[in-house]
C-alpha cells in the first residue's frame, strides 16, 4: 500500500503546525509579561498563571513533536507491511481467515485515521501555543471554542475508527 498523497499532506500539515507552535512562542518570548497563562478551563479562559518560562511554553509542543514522529513511523510501518493482517488487532483465528480485501480496507482506514488524529492533535497544540502567547500579550482574553471543536472531532474520529474496525473485523463472511 505505502503512504499515499493524502497521508503525506496530513504529515506535512502536522509538521507545519508543530513548527508554528514552537516558532511563535520562541519569537515572541522577549515581549511577554512576567506572568503567562499556563492552564485554561473548558471555555478557554486562563485559570492558572506562572512566571514566564520558555520551558512552560515549549514543553507541550516538544512532547507532541516526539509523539507525532512516533505516530508517523507507526503509520509508515502499517502502510508498508506486505500482509495487512499483521497490523490488525483482534482474534487471531478470525484475522487469519479474513479476506485480503477486507484486511486491506482495515489497514487503509487505520493508517488514514492514525494520521488524521495526529493532524488534529497538532492543530490543537498549535492553537494552544499561539493562544497562550496572545492571551499573555493582551491580544485576546481566552482561547475561544476552537479547541473544543477540534477535541470533539478527535473524539468523534476515535469512536468512528473503533466502530468501523470492530464492524469489519467481526463482520461475517
Amino acid at each position: 500500500m505505502g503512504l499515499q498523497k493524502e497521508h503525506w499532506m496530513m504529515i506535512i500539515l502536522a509538521l507545519v503546525f508543530m513548527v508554528l507552535s514552537i516558532y511563535y512562542p520562541w519569537v515572541n518570548y522577549d515581549r511577554l509579561p512576567e506572568m503567562i497563562p499556563t492552564h485554561f478551563d473548558l471555555a478557554g479562559k486562563p485559570d492558572a498563571w506562572s512566571e514566564k518560562s520558555l520551558g512552560h511554553l515549549l514543553v507541550g509542543p516538544l512532547i507532541t513533536v516526539i509523539t507525532l514522529l512516533i505516530m508517523v513511523v507507526i503509520a509508515w510501518w502499517m502502510a508498508g507491511v506486505e500482509d495487512p493482517r499483521r497490523v490488525i488487532n483482534g482474534p487471531k483465528e478470525r484475522i487469519k481467515k479474513m479476506s485480503q480485501e477486507r484486511a486491506e480496507k482495515i489497514r487503509s482506514m487505520a493508517v488514514f485515521h492514525t494520521l488524521l488524529i495526529m493532524l488534529l492533535v497538532s492543530l490543537v497544540i498549535m492553537n494552544v501555543s499561539i493562544g497562550q502567547i496572545q492571551i499573555a500579550s493582551g491580544y485576546r482574553e481566552n482561547m475561544g471554542w476552537g479547541n473544543m471543536v477540534i477535541v470533539a472531532l478527535l473524539i468523534a474520529d476515535a469512536i468512528y475508527l473503533t466502530w468501523q474496525s470492530v464492524r469489519l473485523i467481526y463482520k461475517s463472511g
